[in-house]
């Protein structure tokens, strides 16, 4: 065996390692619209990068058919290989979407990383004292109307624990949609003076065969460590459930 065929099957058995790997990653940790919000598109080049390219790239390198050491060699690669993709792996699981939190007046998407196990223990809800392994769990928190509930929010909101990070405020989504009047906004108010604002709804409307009258919009924050950062979610006008994203900065 060449060089060359030994790297094209070390190639295309990654390939296949590297699409199942993305499948789960787009389709079940960051479906969209959250892949593009949570930045998973840069990891998962990397991720991929290091799966796909280098594994291959060695097995061209050292390759020589009745080398001695030939297996070895190739067990090492593999191992590192293996290393670097498990490694990728975990890191896409800890800053994962977990919960996509509707405020009344915006979405907040918040990774796993972010939450206190204490935080989470304290959930009224069973379902929310754990994270969701199998894609963001929607979910809404609504400003508490019960007077030690609300001062209990803001003096969380004071140290920097707002509704979205604890899910002792969690309600689930078609109970907490039907008693809030949740402030969705026409497309029409998303920046109208910006003509190029303009032009991606226009093209996303396009795209997924949507009237702007059964689009309603919310801002679309992705809160990290480092901070937020801002984009648009767009709902649906009669669900108020998400159904895209505009990378757009709504304020």
């Amino acid at each position: 065996m060449t060089r060359w065929r030994a790297a094209g099957i070390h190639l295309g058995i990654s390939a296949i390692l590297g699409l199942i790997v993305f499948s789960w990653l787009y389709f079940v940790w960051y479906p969209a619209p959250y892949f593009q919000m949570s930045g998973g598109s840069a990891l998962i080049v990397i991720l991929l990068a290091v799966d796909v390219i280098i594994g291959p790239l060695l097995t061209l390198i050292v390759f020589k058919s009745g080398k001695p050491s030939l297996r070895f060699d190739l067990s090492v690669i593999a191992l590192l290989q293996l290393g670097a993709l498990a490694y990728g792996l975990y890191v896409m699981a800890i800053v994962r979407p977990a919960y996509v939190v509707m405020r009344v007046d915006r979405v907040m998407v918040v990774p796993a990383n972010q939450f206190d196990p204490l935080d989470l223990s304290m959930a009224k809800y069973p379902e929310f004292k754990h994270l969701p392994w199998f894609g963001p769990k929607l979910v809404t928190a609504p400003i508490p109307t019960d007077r030690s509930e609300l001062a209990d929010a803001t003096e969380g909101g004071f140290a920097g624990k707002d509704l979205e990070l604890r899910p002792k405020f969690y309600v689930p989504f078609e109970q907490g949609v039907a008693q809030v009047n949740y402030k969705l906004r026409p497309l029409s108010e998303l920046k109208p003076d910006k003509p190029e604002v303009a032009a991606k709804v226009q093209q996303w409307l396009a795209a997924n065969g949507r009237q702007a009258d059964q689009v309603r919009w919310l801002p679309l924050q992705l809160q990290s460590g480092a901070g937020s950062r801002a984009s648009t979610v767009l709902l649906d006008a009669k669900t108020s459930r998400p159904i895209g994203a505009l990378d757009v900065d709504p304020w």
